[in-house]
């Protein structure tokens, strides 16, 4: 008969009833009964009046033995008891635990933080993706394509993201991959903060482990000696420890394999491996940077963090300063990270180390450092290969021995420079190795045969993606920089370390023939700042500009023009000191050219004068330049703006912004005349209703700017070309000598920005600025006095 004598609890109950539903008839045929099934099972093994009879009746309809259902029953209860056991250790454990992993995960410090920040304040959760980008069996035109869609090299807009504790819901064990920086560690501190707050996974225990710790022990503890040594602190016992284990109730967080030394690394997997094997049913989380993994583990799956979106920047930068109780300096960073001017930052504030590196910056200066773009690069560089490592005295092992930190620029900087001369942002791993080939072979020692030349290169390309980062595998077999920035940073690197003087000469020349590939300018930027003779690169850079529109009468022309306006004006009412002739020359060529250009060149040359001409411009065309000459609205414009006390508080906004506010004064100004026909004045009242308000702050200011600024601009310059208002003339140049004078137009522009970015002696800045948009003629007049032949 059946023996019921063995009394079993409600969830016991549940258990058996659940077992011999799945161990029955199918779903769909088991659907009607389950119910009554459950009922009668409940009520027998409660002992309650269910004959025996009907018990056996049902476990005929469900197509299961019911001998063995009393055996089920026991087991199932003792099982149930051992649970019930279970989780009382795991909320004991829990509680004795909290404190350690609130201190040891709670915070974060890297770089030049003064103290540690509480994880909290500053955590933002991380995409993931669930598939690894250097094993994508993509081509490059494929990569191009992906890149052309994006804002950035490592964004995958094609393949969906799932955010941290998502993914960490998804699978019992996986491996998290990522590039250095990304944000491996925080993310498993956050899930260990959640885990013991009872956020997520509250029926286990976390057990946080630094696996560059575990390996460096002097003992050399098995990997549960480890953790049982961590929390013996906290009256947590061996016993305790190896029966939540037992039962599946950890959540085991291992971080920074790939920060693990060599001579330690087949020990440290070994120790992982085995304690996989022996406590399989925990979960079980991963951290490894992606080129530094060498080793599969069976039944894991491979994630991979993705860098930050734009929302992820936002939600960033905003916690940052909040924590600082600094609101208002998270919306300029915000602004100015927008902003054109700065694509440099735009890129790198994806990886979390870089952007927390702004953070600081930003912190310190309330502003980058775009006027030095190569100060920023350098200490971005540092941060990337030698701040990181060193700030958690972390000490990866040099698998290219003879390469210091010079060698290891000097490298990148050859590899970006034939890449980026050929137009490659993707390259297959045999080129750069090939690249790599050729520069190690004529190093002290380096290898003569071509095998271990090749296994040399192998490895060296791997450490470099390992350890720093720089060079990233975007697909299986194909390489690019991390960022575009970086490739063109060290491509300007190259240009001007170049230690030969001849060849230097010769890369020299070559590289100012690409003054009008938009493609180059970044390089040239940083190329001056770096340059140890700004001044002979800056020379080189003035000519080939002036050669493009040497030959071409017509433009010549208009320069002449152009410097006979400029020489007019008497600048002593401006400035008593610096008189910057070229912004004013700046200002006449700009004067009705209908070439589209986002940024004019006068504010690259001298912000206060183009604000004072583009005021009086606005007034004397209108007005009529009879009764109102440029003297004297020049002399209005500088009195109006030295008052303003509005345009002098927001002197550090972008250029172009604080220009559009000097011609809303002027449009302000002008309105307040009565000479002016109701067609004009009907525009004009229309546009000063258009413009920002004056009174607002900052960042209401910058949000007008990028969504109206450029087009209320263009409708401005418009009205003044419109009714014959051209101020001297109509040029009518033709398709072609517009097309050379906007190349030309911009080549100023680029040498402009060159010239904020170099460091030069005074005379040497004067003497390229004083023969800045001049006509040929009078260049090489001013060339020969110089030389002494007249």
């Amino acid at each position: 008969m059946v023996n019921r004598s063995h009394k079993l609890s409600e969830q016991g109950i549940q258990r058996l009833s659940g077992e011999l539903l799945r161990s029955g008839q199918s779903k769909s045929a088991l659907a009607s009964q389950s119910g009554v099934a459950r009922d009668t099972v409940r009520k027998f093994f409660a002992g309650q009046p269910v004959s025996t009879e009907s018990f056996i009746k049902i476990c005929k309809v469900l197509k299961v033995d019911w001998q063995e259902v009393t055996t089920l029953a026991k087991a199932l209860d003792t099982e149930v008891k051992d649970n019930g056991h279970i989780a009382l250790a795991v909320q004991e454990v829990r509680e004795k635990v909290k404190p350690l992993i609130l201190e040891r995960c709670g915070t974060m410090q890297v770089l030049d933080m003064s103290k540690p920040v509480p994880l909290k304040d500053i955590y933002v959760d991380v995409g993931i993706y669930e598939s690894i980008s250097g094993r994508r069996r993509i081509g490059i035109d494929e990569l191009l394509e992906e890149y052309k869609n994006s804002e950035r090299l490592t964004t995958r807009k094609s393949e969906p993201q799932v955010y941290g504790l998502e993914a960490a819901k998804k699978n019992l064990k996986q491996v998290v991959l990522g590039r250095p920086g990304c944000g491996k560690t925080m993310y498993l501190k956050f899930l260990s903060i959640q885990c013991i707050n009872g956020n997520f996974k509250d029926k286990l225990v976390p057990i946080f482990v630094t696996l560059r710790q575990f390996a460096e022990v002097r003992s050399q503890l098995d990997l549960l000696e480890f953790i049982c040594q961590m929390m013996s602190s906290y009256e947590v016992t061996n016993t305790q420890i190896y029966e939540l284990l037992k039962h599946g109730s950890c959540l085991i967080l291992l971080d920074g394999l790939d920060e693990v030394r060599e001579q330690d690394y087949h020990r440290v997997i070994n120790e992982i491996q085995f304690f996989l094997d022996r406590f399989t049913t925990n979960q079980f989380i991963i951290t490894c940077r992606i080129a530094a993994l060498k080793y599969t583990f069976d039944n894991f799956a491979e994630l991979e963090i993705a860098n930050f979106d734009n929302l992820q920047i936002k939600s960033f930068v905003k916690q940052w300063f909040k924590m600082r109780t600094d609101t208002e300096k998270a919306d300029n960073f915000l602004d100015k990270l927008r902003s054109n001017r700065n694509k440099l930052i735009n890129e790198i504030a994806a990886n979390p180390l870089t952007l927390t590196l702004l953070c600081l910056l930003f912190e310190y200066s309330g502003a980058f450092p775009v006027q030095s773009k190569f100060e920023l690069y350098k200490q971005i560089m540092d941060a990337v290969l030698i701040r990181w490592d060193t700030s958690r005295n972390i000490e990866r092992d040099e698998i290219y021995k003879n390469f210091g930190l010079t060698r290891k620029r000097d490298l990148l900087s050859y590899i970006a420079y034939e890449t980026f001369n050929q137009d490659r942002i993707f390259f297959e791993h045999r080129l750069v190795e090939n690249y790599i080939s050729n520069y190690i072979e004529n190093l002290p020692d380096a290898e003569s045969d071509p095998e271990d030349l090749e296994t040399s290169s192998e490895k060296i390309l791997k450490s470099i993606e390992a350890q720093h980062g720089i060079l990233v595998e975007q697909a299986r077999g194909i390489y690019s920089f991390s960022h575009i920035a970086f490739q063109e940073y060290f491509t300007a690197r190259h240009i001007v370390y170049t230690p030969d003087p001849d060849e230097y000469k010769k890369i020299a020349k070559y590289f100012v023939s690409h003054i009008t590939d938009e493609r180059w300018q970044e390089v040239f930027i940083i190329a001056v700042g770096l340059a140890k003779s700004g001044a002979y690169l800056l020379r080189l850079i003035k000519e080939e500009v002036d050669k493009l529109v040497a030959k071409d009468e017509k433009i010549q022309e208009r320069l002449r023009w152009v410097k006979e306006q400029s020489d007019s004006i008497d600048l002593s009412q401006i400035s008593k000191g610096k008189n910057k002739r070229v912004a004013v020359r700046a200002f006449f060529l700009d004067i009705d050219l209908e070439i589209s250009i986002e940024r004019e060149l006068g504010y690259e040359l001298d912000l206060k004068y183009t604000c004072i001409f583009s005021f009086a411009i606005i007034l004397t065309r209108i007005l009529g330049r009879k009764k109102f000459d440029i003297a004297y609205t020049i002399k209005l414009a500088q009195e109006t703006l030295h008052k303003s006390e509005v345009f002098n508080h927001y002197r550090d906004l972008d250029p172009p912004i604080i220009l559009t506010i000097s011609r809303v004064y002027a449009i302000k100004s002008l309105l307040e005349y009565d000479n002016i026909d109701s067609d004009k004045r009907e525009k004009f009242e229309k546009l000063r209703e258009e413009a920002p308000d004056l009174n607002a702050n900052e960042h209401t200011l910058t949000e007008w700017w990028k969504l109206y600024g450029e087009g209320w601009n263009n409708r401005l310059k418009c009205v003044l070309m419109s009714h014959n208002c051209h101020y001297d003339k109509d040029w009518n140049f033709s398709k072609n000598q517009e097309a050379l004078l906007k190349k030309y137009y911009c080549a100023n522009l680029l040498l402009a920005e060159c010239l904020k970015n170099s460091y030069l002696a005074p005379n040497e800045r004067k003497e390229i600025e004083n023969t800045m948009l001049l006509p040929w003629t009078e260049i090489e007049q001013q060339t020969k006095e110089k030389s002494g032949i007249i």
